[in-house]
């Protein structure tokens, strides 16, 4: 059996400890309004391109409150930090903010 062509599923070494990964991390939270903050719903994007084909699919509510944040992890006395670059309470504004802070996501 020839196995020199074979690729495995498994990430490269790079890819599994974030060495090949992008940087950043899009976050988004969405509740209804008035509820309490641990029973909002929170996703994560890689991309721009990817929450706008989210919102696009799901755009915000009047009943709902979100909140968008663009940040970056980083390791501060070996643990994890999450550091907030752009965030902001609309989608749109968090939008024009993400692209006037020049970061490319």
């Amino acid at each position: 059996m020839n196995t020199h062509n074979v690729k495995t599923a498994a990430l490269e070494s790079s890819e599994r400890y974030g060495e090949g990964q992008h940087p950043y991390t899009i976050n988004m939270a969405e509740g209804e309004k008035g509820t309490d903050y641990a029973d909002f719903e929170c996703y994560a994007f890689g991309s721009l391109k990817e929450l706008q084909k989210f919102r696009k699919s799901f755009p915000e509510k009047m009943r709902n409150q979100c909140y968008y944040q663009l940040s970056t992890c980083a390791i501060s006395n070996g643990r994890y930090k999450n550091i907030d670059i752009v965030s902001a309470d609309h989608y749109k504004q968090f939008i024009k903010q993400v692209k006037a802070s020049g970061v490319s996501i």
